[in-house]
């Protein structure tokens, strides 16, 4: 299961859509996850990405009175999912048996405190769940690089949330930090906010399932890459001749017939 989470903060310019069209024909998902898009999802929006490979049709938490903060897109071949809930914070969606949600926390604890109550709710389908997405908190101090805050009552709420509904933070490579405030020297502030959780009916489908927090193109936030990683074999293996080889009896029969 290949999906792309990223918080674009805006697809409607012509070097974002470009970055995401290089991400896709790179990585190839099966979903992809758009924060604050910041245009609303209508078809000539979406024609402008520039995805010949996904669907027309997508899903948002967009509203009349609301321009939404989060978008759903899928590869044409992969079209039988179904919404399952969705919020200001979240959009969850089921496919083939497996749940996927896709987060975009608010500021405020109070509000956040929402989400939380809305992920202990998904984590009783008993289903395996995948939470990607910008939690907007992070789960220690050592999460962030200088700045200051957040409370401590924020943190020790999304443990809890984590807690109680049984997830595990995937693996992930890439730049330690995921989203920086843009300035640079003693102004410089940087943090984690956007990551992957899964529960153990998840990992136990797709073992060796990972994340990547990719290099930021002039944004805020990496783009988040989560798939089943495999270990590459190096081409550059010497080989090597024991001795101890010709030892064995069917040593040459074995070499004669490979």
């Amino acid at each position: 299961m290949r999906v792309i989470f990223w918080n674009i903060r805006g697809i409607g310019n012509k070097r974002s859509r470009l970055s995401l069209r290089r991400l896709v024909n790179k990585f190839k998902p099966i979903f992809i996850f758009i924060a604050e898009p910041q245009i609303k999802p209508t078809m000539t929006n979406i024609l402008k990405l520039g995805l010949p490979d996904f669907s027309l049709s997508i899903l948002s938490n967009d509203c009349d009175s609301k321009i939404g903060n989060l978008w759903c897109l899928w590869n044409i071949g992969f079209h039988n999912h179904i919404l399952v809930a969705a919020s200001n914070q979240h959009i969850t969606i089921s496919y083939d048996g497996l749940v996927i949600s896709a987060v975009h926390g608010k500021v405020s604890i109070s509000a956040r405190r929402e989400l939380w109550k809305d992920m202990e709710n998904l984590a009783h389908l008993n289903l395996p769940w995948l939470a990607i997405g910008y939690f907007n908190c992070i789960r220690s101090r050592e999460e962030r690089s200088c700045g200051t805050g957040p409370l401590s009552c924020s943190i020790t709420n999304f443990n809890d949330c984590i807690d109680a509904c049984r997830l595990t933070e995937s693996y992930s490579s890439g730049p330690k930090y995921s989203w920086c405030n843009g300035q640079m020297g003693r102004t410089r502030i940087l943090y984690k906010l956007d990551r992957a959780y899964y529960n153990n009916d998840w990992i136990a489908k797709f073992k060796g399932w990972s994340c990547k927090f990719l290099a930021r193109e002039n944004l805020d936030h990496s783009a988040l890459i989560g798939w089943i990683q495999g270990i590459l074999k190096p081409k550059n293996i010497p080989f090597r001749f024991l001795n101890s080889w010709l030892s064995i009896s069917s040593f040459r029969d074995l070499v004669i017939h490979s």
